[in-house]
């Protein structure tokens, strides 16, 4: 991300999730956002966060960082994804 950043991106795509929650993780994202960058960042359509309270990051992030927001997938019946 920093390196995208560094070359002038302007919309970066985070198609991946986990729980770390590191805050230089936090503090990057933070950078990327102030320095102009829009970030879509995946909310997490693995089944296995529902109703765990298991939190999926960076889309967990969205409500603290304007200008990322977080994207998930429906299907045909606009209904959650299977997966």
């Amino acid at each position: 991300l920093s390196y995208a950043i560094s070359q002038g991106a302007k919309v970066v795509n985070m198609s991946l999730g986990g729980e770390d929650q590191d805050p230089a993780y936090l503090a990057v994202l933070q950078n990327a956002v102030g320095s102009g960058v829009f970030i879509a960042a995946a909310a997490g359509n693995d089944n296995i966060y529902v109703n765990t309270g298991l939190n999926v990051y960076p889309g967990r992030w969205g409500a603290q960082i304007a200008g990322m927001v977080n994207v998930g997938s429906v299907d045909l019946n606009l209904a959650k994804s299977s997966y």
